[in-house]
């Protein structure tokens, strides 16, 4: 069945279209009669009539809506990441628009949001070329951007976790603790993606504040491919651990690249006979809903989720309204999650 048009209704009801248009646009430039209005509104009930919304917003240059663009993973905190701020644009009035970026369908997804003439673009943790290479050549400098974490870019305007002092946070709470041997596992990803930005700031912060007293961190990089990580996220940090186990003299806190390592990591503690924490306290970064679940539950970094999220879309919504759109990095700051798996009490 063809889809109705304001103008079908017009000619049903022998009325303007510019009076139809007002009614259904809920125009108040334009009065209308109550006694047109509702034989304008019964008609279009009766018709299952519906707004174009795209061609609406070709006409008035504005479509109320944000594209949200991130990279489908594995990790529950990068599905957390894009949820948010899919909330905090639904907040503000606008309509999101998420789209899943894969490498075969870059060129097609700027192309589709530069077509629907969005009020503007979210980049939500996204790494590798994608923004050096096919955002700018079909986005950048045309419709507002903001990104959330993510590979730097310079030109750009960044909401980022502050990551060093997270895992400061954390090393201060384990050096309260008694814990004097430290070990670090993290990703380095192979062929030609960049390195990790999150696991090559935790080992130079984990390293910095160990420095402070005099002590340095024992660093296992485990080689994962970007499509094995999809799969197993665990794996990682169980194989990590199992290399650390096996050196002569194993650190007594490990501190593991995100919750999913960490938790890989418990499994080849529990492979090897080897007691949490009462042998090695163990924690994650990410603060992932498993660690809640995960025995002993997982000591974790927080980050601040909710207020990126909430900064990020008001100043994309301050761009697209007029404000200058400089390029700089926002850091927030994380919290520290006290469970057990390092051998403290729990606290909220």
């Amino acid at each position: 069945m063809s889809r109705i048009a304001q103008k079908d209704l017009a000619q049903m009801l022998g009325i303007s279209q510019t009076t139809v248009s007002a009614v259904l646009n809920n125009n108040p430039a334009i009065r209308v009669s109550e006694a047109t209005r509702h034989r304008i509104l019964e008609a279009a009930a009766r018709a299952n009539y519906w707004p174009n919304r795209l061609a609406n917003s070709l006409r008035a240059r504005k479509a109320r809506m944000i594209a949200v663009l991130y990279r489908p993973v594995a990790l529950q905190v990068g599905v957390r990441k894009y949820m948010t701020v899919v909330d905090a644009i639904e907040q503000q009035g606008y309509t999101p628009l998420l789209m899943a970026l894969r490498e075969e369908g870059e060129e097609e997804a700027c192309q589709l949001i530069r077509d629907l003439n969005v009020d503007g673009v979210v980049l939500v943790g996204l790494t590798g070329d994608f923004i050096h290479t096919t955002f700018n050549d079909y986005l950048y400098g045309k419709v507002p951007v903001v990104a959330v974490d993510g590979d730097d870019n310079s030109r750009l305007i960044h909401f980022r976790s502050d990551r060093r002092q997270g895992c400061a946070l954390l090393v201060e709470h384990l050096l309260s603790l008694g814990y004097r041997s430290f070990g670090v596992l993290t990703k380095e990803y192979d062929g030609a993606t960049p390195y990790f930005n999150h696991s090559r700031s935790l080992v130079e912060s984990a390293t910095e504040a160990l420095a402070r007293v005099n002590l340095k961190p024992m660093v296992i990089r485990y080689r994962v491919t970007m499509k094995d990580d999809w799969h197993d996220p665990y794996h990682g940090g169980q194989v990590a651990m199992e290399q650390l186990l096996r050196r002569k003299r194993c650190p007594r806190a490990v501190i593991c690249n995100d919750d999913s390592w960490a938790i890989g990591a418990m499994a080849a503690c529990w492979n090897h006979g080897v007691r949490v924490p009462e042998d090695v306290a163990l924690a994650g970064f990410q603060n992932e809903v498993q660690g809640l679940y995960s025995h002993p539950a997982l000591t974790t970094v927080d980050p601040p989720i909710q207020a990126l999220a909430k900064q990020a879309v008001e100043r994309l919504l301050a761009i697209a309204n007029g404000a200058p759109s400089t390029p700089e990095t926002v850091y927030l700051p994380c919290q520290l999650v006290v469970r057990r798996s390092c051998g403290s009490v729990s606290t909220p």
